[in-house]
Parts: structure tokens; sequence; C-alpha cells
């Protein structure tokens, strides 16, 4: 199946098979009687004709007619105009076999039987015209109405999808809901459910080919029995819909192709949403490439320049440097070392994260947990005061068991360089419902609620956040909760002072072992 080159943008590529000229709708024909239609009418002229006789001779000769109008009332309101005409018709025969002299015969004795006879044929005309009229566009309103509400539904299922695949679907059974029958997809495979005879085969290539709505063959033509649009004709998508229309109208016709439309339109919302997607990551990764070389270019910068001058001196005075000078200098080296391998660490597991983790999983003790972090932060900070609480035994978590020790340690680290000296880091677990929560809770100045969601972020740090910080400690703790199947927050301010307290929390595993 050869391709045209130039694709047209997303959107409808269909025209309505039946174009009104000049923007007016085209005339919409009456529709012919039914069998069902015509039985009950000539029932309904036979019961006139029997209520007529019966009445014959308590009401006015004249007066008969008008019970045959009402059967020619009653017939046009239920089935149109041209049963309305039909009624009138056998109203007209019944009455002149009845009820004109000489009766049971179709002659006319009389000449002013003659105006009377034309007179009736007349007003049950008139009548039948008039009152089929009116059905018809009753009809008619009440299924532009019904239109409208389909495609009203529809566009809101179209608002609602996430994906082609759920716009696809919608259009399906909004096309079902406007004809209530059969709707297909087709792409340029060819494929559809239900498959196609070889005439719709054809049809629906032809469509595919040049992008023109192809119609259903007339009733009693050979040909497909599916009409085909052309739905969107892009490099990503080529689709054609097909549907059986029982019976085709302009309004019908106008709703497929509004149903059509807003097809278009919510696959065109999905590519550019893509799209947007697409570059606002990739605005994102430039943005953090270029905080990473600022930090690096920073927070490597100054532990090195202080390591290398404090080895050079060494070096170069070590015979002339008194004891206290000499250990003073190895510290700094220790201690921006310390800084290094921290700092380090954190852009590894930065990495991992944006790379993806691979939890390795087991049962894990929760208190281990919480014990392996505050020890290490008794190393890195052996100064500060930490009280641990853990209320009673918790449960085994699903976990893996370093992730999460590495997520608690940097929510006490973070604790540590907020809050003054001398003051109290908090450090609790605790069991609730299906839960496990763990909370740090520091005395330091707190974190303002403009800044509680964006110091998640990487190379982002509160506006009272105490200096020193890489701003990676707790984007890496996100990461590796999130990873790990929990949820994380932080509440503040805990009191007038302000204060912070810093939650993970974890689902507990029914199944889990005691």
């Amino acid at each position: 199946m050869d391709k045209s080159p130039n694709l047209p943008p997303i959107g409808l590529m269909s025209k309505p098979i039946l174009p009104a000229p000049q923007g007016v709708p085209p005339r919409q024909h009456p529709q012919a009687p039914t069998t069902k239609s015509l039985a009950v009418t000539v029932t309904m002229v036979m019961v006139a004709t029997v209520i007529a006789m019966a009445l014959r001779t308590v009401i006015p000769p004249g007066s008969v007619a008008l019970i045959f109008l009402i059967a020619v009332l009653f017939s046009a309101v239920l089935f149109g105009f041209w049963t309305g005409i039909a009624a009138s018709g056998l109203a007209f025969l019944a009455y002149n076999f009845f009820f004109v002299e000489p009766v049971l015969t179709f002659r006319v004795a009389y000449a002013e039987d003659f105006l009377a006879l034309g007179v009736f044929v007349l007003v049950a005309g008139l009548t039948g015209t008039l009152a089929g009229r009116l059905r018809e566009q009753a009809t008619a309103a009440q299924e532009h109405a019904r239109l409208l509400e389909h495609l009203a539904s529809l566009s809101n299922a179209f608002g609602a999808a996430s994906s082609e695949d759920d716009v696809r679907q919608a259009l399906l059974l909004g096309l079902h809901g406007l004809t209530g029958a059969t709707a297909t997809l087709i792409d340029h495979g060819l494929l559809s459910d239900p498959p196609l005879g070889p005439h719709d085969l054809q049809a629906a290539e032809r469509v595919l080919r040049h992008g023109t709505p192809q119609p259903a063959a007339a009733f009693g033509w050979s040909g497909g029995r599916y009409s085909f649009y052309p739905l969107v004709k892009t490099p990503m998508a080529h689709l054609v819909a097909g549907v059986q229309i029982r019976r085709p109208s302009y309004e019908l016709d106008r709703a497929i192709i509004s149903a059509i439309e807003q097809a278009g339109a919510a696959i065109a919302r999905l590519h550019l949403a893509h799209a947007a997607d697409e570059a606002r990551l990739k605005a994102e990764g430039e943005s953090l490439r270029s905080a990473l070389l600022s930090s690096l270019s920073h927070d490597l910068k100054t532990p090195l320049a202080t390591i290398l001058g404090s080895v050079t001196t060494l070096r170069q005075l070590s015979d002339t440097l008194p004891e206290t000078a000499r250990d003073d200098l190895l510290q700094a080296i220790e201690e921006d070392a310390r800084r290094l391998n921290a700092y380090v660490s954190n852009l590894l597991h930065m990495t991992r994260l944006q790379t993806g983790l691979d939890p390795r999983l087991d049962w894990v003790d929760p208190r281990d947990v919480l014990n392996g972090a505050v020890a290490r932060i008794h190393r890195e900070c052996p100064d500060r005061v930490i009280q641990t609480r853990m209320d009673g035994a918790p449960a085994l978590l699903r976990t893996d068991a370093a992730l999460l020790e590495q997520a608690l340690f940097n929510c006490i680290d973070n604790a540590a360089r907020a809050a003054p000296a001398g003051t109290i880091i908090a450090v609790s677990l605790r069991q609730k419902d299906d839960f496990l929560r763990f909370a740090v809770e520091d005395e330091g100045p707190g974190v303002p609620m403009s800044d509680q969601q964006r110091i998640f972020e990487a190379f982002q740090r509160g506006a009272t956040a105490a200096p020193g910080g890489t701003g990676l400690g707790l984007a890496i703790t996100k990461g590796i909760v999130q990873a790990l199947g929990g949820d994380l927050g932080v509440e503040s301010p805990l009191n007038e002072t302000g204060g912070a307290r810093f939650w993970l929390a974890f689902p507990v595993v029914k199944d889990a072992p005691a």
C-alpha cells in the first residue's frame, strides 16, 4: 500500500458525505410507511367505519366525516407524513363506500356529494400532511437531542483519556451509541474486529490511501456495508473508522464526523502532552546537569583546597610545626576527606536513582534499621544528643535494609545540620494500623510551608537550611522511599519556635513472619 509523502496535520481529514450547500442542511425526505404502520392505519380506518356506522343514526350526516378525520390525524401523528396520506386515502374510500349514496359502491349519485367528497379529501389530506410533518419534526428534534447527548458524553470520555488506546475505545463506544450498530477501527494492517468482507476491506484501503470518506453501498447494491471515515493521518497514527449506518441522515453524518473530530483533537492533545513531557524531562535533565556541575565546582573545590593546603604545609614545615598544629592539620584533612566521601556517595546514590534502583528485598526488623542509622550518626556527629523511642515490637518489613538505613540516616543527618548545638534529636519508630512510621524530630528553625515540597528535589535547599549542605540528602531519601513502596513528608512548625518532623511510612505486609 502506498503512503502519501506529505501527511496533513493531526486532526480531522474527512468532510460531510452529504454536503450542505451554503451551510444549509439538505432537506430530509419523509420516511416511507412501514408494514406495521399501514396495518395499524387500516385498523384505525376500520374502527372509525364501525363507530361511524353505529352513530350514523344519532349524529348529523356531516359529522360522520369527522370520525374519519380523527383516524387520519392519529395515523399521521403516530407514523408520519406518508402514513397520514395513506390514511386520508383509505378514509376517503371508506367514507364513499359506506356513507355516500348509493352505499356499498364507489359511485356518487348526487352532484353535491362530489363537493362533499372533495372537501373531505382536501381536509383529510391537509390533516395528514400537517400532523405528519409535526410528527417528523418532533422525531428529528428528539434525534438531534440524542446525538448531542452522545457527543457530550463522548467529549467527556476523550477528555479523560490518558492514552491513544483509551481514545480508540471511547470512539468505538461513541460510534456504537450514535448509530446503534457495529463500529470498527482499521490501521495500515487492515486488521479489524469484527473481520470485514472483501468489499469493505477494499473501501477501507481506499480511505487509508486517499484520506477521503467512503460511504457504504446503497441497499440492494453490491459493495461494502460499512461507511468509512479517515480518523487520523500522521507519521505516528493512520486510522480509519468504519460504521454500519442503518438509517443514513445528514444529522447522523454530522454527528459521526464531529465524533471523529473530537477523537483527532484528543489524539493531538496526547501527542502534544507527550512532546511537552519529553521537553520538560530534557529541560530538567539539563537543569540537573548544570546544578551538578555547579555543585561539583564548589563543593569539591573547597575541601580539596583545604586538603591540598594542609598536606603541603605538613610536607614543607613538618619539622618546625608544633605537635598541636600538626594534629589540627591532620584533623582538617580527615574532616574534609569525610565530607568528600559523603558528597561522592550522595552523587552515586543520585546516579542509581536516575538509572533505576534494584532493591534487594528481604524480611528486615525495622528496629535494626533505626539502630544502624543512629549508630552511623553518632560516628559522624559524636556531639549530638540522639534520643530513640520504639513502641512495642513492630512487624517485619519486606524491604532493602541498606537502602532504608541510608534514607533514615539522611533524615537524621539533615536534622543534625538544622538543629542548634545541644538540642535533642528524637528518632522514633511506631506501628499504627497497617503502616510502620519512622519519625525524626528536631528543634531547629523549621521548614517554611513554601519549601516543604521543594526540599525533596535534587539540589534544592530550604530558606532556613544550615550552610554546608549539597541539597541531595532529602532528594535521595525521597527516591529510596518511593522505590521501596513507601511515602514520606515533613510537618513543620511543631511549636512557636519552629521545629520539624520528617517521617517515612511503609505498609505492613499482612503475612509477614513473626
